[in-house]
């Protein structure tokens, strides 16, 4: 038996068929996340997955965290902000919706 691979523009255009058929019966959760803030990047990655139709949340801190992960704070105090959230975040303690 000799089995003979789809092309890729009929490989192509099956996955679409298939797509279109399933709709948003595959819609997730998604929990969008950046140490860096809120960036163009995440912006644009959730107004992409929200028109895909999936429900997403968006946790970023308020101003870039970057590498804070791997941080100690040793004998600093915690203060409160003092600058605004970069982006039009929420600031600290607020919700912000886009709805």
């Amino acid at each position: 038996m000799r089995v003979i691979a789809p092309s890729p523009l009929r490989a192509a255009a099956m996955a679409a068929a298939l797509a279109a058929l399933c709709g948003n019966a595959s819609a997730l959760n998604i929990l969008l996340t950046n140490d860096d803030g809120l960036s163009a990047n995440v912006k644009a990655l959730y107004s992409a997955l929200k028109g895909a139709g999936h429900d997403v949340v968006v946790s970023v801190p308020c101003q870039n965290q970057s590498g804070k992960g791997a941080s100690i704070n040793y004998l600093t105090p915690l203060v409160t902000l003092s600058k605004a959230c970069r982006n039009g975040a929420a600031a600290a303690g607020e919700a912000h919706s886009s709805r």
